[in-house]
């Protein structure tokens, strides 16, 4: 049996808070390891359940920095930044109707600002659904803050944006190519990510490169429908977007191999400042409705 582990000592040691944490039953394991529940949150929309890849990472994510920040020496509050991640499917069908998870994390510390998560995401009987490896850069919330103190806002915590967060507009679609914008990121996109300096967190991110992936996949396969899984995903978060910032997206349809659709897609603010890559293999469930 795990030991249960307060959400005011959870909240003590990383800076996400509701809405955008929605962990349930955090329980410490004696080999270091930690526990949780979670729900469905987002709609499904297009891809396969039983959750969307986005809802199932921003889960496994914070469930990560979890078992990082309890095991932290310094007792401080600290921001853990995901950077890199690796999300795979498990290769069994799991069922598609479950709404409720377990979620199991075991972590490793780096150095003193380097931390790596493996987690796990389950149906409440055990069935496999995902896997999320993620290094996090570890900063002090006062040094957090010093850098970034000229984006500090104020957010309303009582909203909750994460059940639909699709956002894109000004679609263009070339060929092989699809260029869309999240437009400029407001505080009313970031509740609890982070309190008091809002940033547009990567499972917002990447609902909306998903998304694009889908619009992109049906141009190039003439399609008015289809229904996708993520087999596989690489996620690379290079900085952060912030409110008054405009996030722009670029997705390229690379290649069909193995029964797997490839694409690559990139986040910029301006034509400098990349936010993030996210690389993705898709497996289409279902014969697309042709047009």
């Amino acid at each position: 049996m795990g030991q249960p582990v307060s959400t005011e000592e959870i909240f003590s040691r990383i800076d996400v808070t509701p809405p955008y944490y929605a962990l349930r039953d955090v329980t410490r394991n004696d080999d270091g390891t930690v526990e949780a529940s979670a729900s469905r949150i987002q709609d499904l929309g297009q891809q396969v359940g039983p959750i969307t890849a986005a809802d199932a990472a921003r889960h496994m994510a914070i469930m990560g920095s979890v078992g990082a920040g309890l095991d932290n020496p310094e007792p401080d509050r600290h921001m853990y930044l995901a950077y890199d991640a690796e999300f795979r499917r498990a290769r069994e069908r799991p069922p598609e109707d479950a709404t409720e998870f377990r979620l199991s994390a075991r972590h490793t510390w780096i150095n003193a600002g380097t931390a790596q998560s493996t987690i796990v995401l389950r149906t409440d009987d055990g069935a496999p659904i995902n896997s999320l490896s993620v290094y996090y850069m570890v900063l002090k919330r006062d040094d957090f803050f010093f850098f970034f103190g000229d984006n500090q806002r104020e957010t309303d915590e009582s909203t909750d944006p994460y059940a639909d967060a699709v956002g894109l507009s000004d679609v263009e679609i070339e060929g092989k190519i699809l260029r869309a914008t999240l437009g400029e990121i407001t505080p009313e996109l970031c509740p609890g990510h982070f309190k008091g300096l809002p940033a547009m967190p990567v499972a917002y991110l990447m609902s909306n490169v998903l998304d694009a992936n889908a619009t992109l996949l049906k141009s190039v396969l003439n399609a008015d429908t289809l229904s996708f899984a993520v087999r596989e995903g690489s996620v690379r978060a290079e900085a952060l977007a912030f409110v008054g910032e405009r996030v722009d997206v670029e997705v390229e349809f690379q290649r069909f191999s193995g029964g797997t659709y490839w694409l690559h897609s990139k986040a910029l603010v301006g034509n400098e400042k990349s936010v993030g890559a996210l690389h993705t293999k898709l497996r289409v469930r279902e014969q697309p409705s042709i047009r």
